[in-house]
């Protein structure tokens, strides 16, 4: 997303609009240090100490990006992800599994694939469905399933796929839209493209000055609308649409807020605590008495599967 392209919403093309919502980035670094990340003076020379970046946002869809633009650089991610910040096991793996499977699907691309957690589930529920990976981290190769092959570069990965899938990393990148452009022309005329975000219109908007949900980590915003209308941009045919319900392990940050902000009382500290402790925690306390993994409410994931 260049500088000539910043004041309009690649998902929509409506204008954007300044929030009140500013950020140093020199404080982001010390929130994640503060959450026991140690960065490296590599990783700290690759930001401007007074740096002030603002949220713009589409009034039309919802989408939202950080001005100046400043992505994670590696030096940033080997810090971050040191103490395995990222879950093996995730709804939207699962989901796209089923996809996968319901669609006939003999090939799958994971873009930012990472370690291949998701490429390993597939190996396993799907054996015969020839797997590949897509990351610009090399030394991620040798931690790929075997025979999976890795590509640093989506030019260089064979056209004619049946699938693509990109979870939880356009919110990273500068150019959201040239990626998933980028990826649907691997597919052969037919194929399906996943995709999964952090959900903005859900309980994450709580917790919107929070480490991980800002720059460098997250450069960009999105909900329901705006994942939906860069399909349509695309030509995209949308054939599912799913919403991660709440899961055990966010139900204690996220919890007592949904209920706060159903009762009207959110930004209440006492009545926050009070429902964190009258009802909030009993019903978390109820789920892991009966082994109950997630609730229907929003939880933080948006999944659209679309068809070229």
């Amino acid at each position: 997303m260049d500088a000539a392209e910043i004041n309009y919403c690649p998902c929509c093309d409506a204008g954007l609009c300044p929030t009140d919502v500013k950020h140093f980035v020199w404080d982001i670094l010390h929130k994640w240090e503060a959450h026991g990340v140690a960065f490296s003076e590599e990783t700290w020379a690759n930001y401007p100490e007074n740096c002030e970046l603002e949220l713009f946002s589409c009034p039309n869809c919802g989408f939202g990006v950080f001005l100046p633009m400043l992505t994670g650089t590696d030096a940033f991610y080997i810090d971050v992800t040191r103490n395995e910040y990222y879950l093996a096991d995730r709804w939207d793996f699962h989901v796209a599994i089923k996809l996968l499977r319901a669609n006939g699907a003999g090939s799958v691309l994971d873009v930012g694939c990472g370690q291949g957690a998701f490429l390993a589930r597939v190996k396993q529920s799907l054996p015969k469905v020839a797997c590949s990976g897509n990351d610009a981290n090399p030394a991620v190769r040798s931690c790929l399933p075997q025979g999976v092959p890795l590509y640093t570069s989506l030019g260089d990965v064979p056209d004619g796929l049946d699938a693509v899938t990109l979870f939880q990393v356009i919110e990273h990148v500068a150019e959201p839209a040239q990626m998933l452009a980028d990826a649907v022309t691997k597919l052969r005329q037919g194929g399906m493209v996943i995709v999964s975000v952090p959900d903005h219109s859900g309980p994450i908007r709580f917790f919107s000055d929070s480490h991980t949900a800002i720059p460098p980590h997250h450069v960009t915003q999105w909900t329901p609308a705006s994942l939906e209308a860069l399909f349509s941009k695309f030509g995209l045919k949308i054939i599912a649409r799913k919403r991660e319900p709440l899961p055990d392990y966010l139900m204690p940050f996220y919890l007592h807020k949904i209920i706060a902000n159903s009762l009207g009382c959110m930004g209440d500290p006492v009545r926050e605590a009070q429902i964190r402790e009258k009802l909030a925690d009993p019903i978390i306390r109820f789920c892991q008495r009966f082994g109950i993994k997630s609730l229907p409410v929003k939880g933080h994931t948006y999944l659209v599967a679309g068809t070229r």
